[in-house]
């Protein structure tokens, strides 16, 4: 059974959360410094990455295509500590419907 590694991408004050947890933290200098250490975590065999909301603002369309590409590692988006800009539920929202051809999430309330 292949064992993968699990990894939090985001700013200090979050990653530093998830460390007690065994979680290995990276903080990028800058956002255009993501798409490089995705692929440096597929390389490494990372299975799980979460990236902070605020950190993957502005490569939502690079981290979903990144995604698509292969199967590990799972890339999601995070809220940090200073709390949830929607993102995460938005890309939930969005590979739900991908998956199931209809918004059954219902997320925003709207019928």
């Amino acid at each position: 059974m292949t064992m993968y590694k699990l990894a939090v991408v985001g700013d200090g004050e979050t990653v530093a959360c998830f460390r007690p947890l065994g979680v290995d933290g990276f903080v990028p200098e800058n956002t255009e410094d993501i798409m490089g250490l995705l692929r440096l975590l597929r390389r490494e065999g990372y299975g799980l990455v979460m990236v902070t909301e605020r950190m993957a603002e502005g490569s939502e369309s690079d981290i979903t295509a990144f995604s698509s590409e292969e199967p590990f590692p799972v890339v999601l988006t995070v809220p940090d500590t200073q709390g949830s800009t929607g993102m995460g539920m938005d890309r939930l929202k969005m590979w739900a419907e991908r998956a199931i051809g209809a918004d059954m999430l219902n997320i925003t309330g709207e019928e």
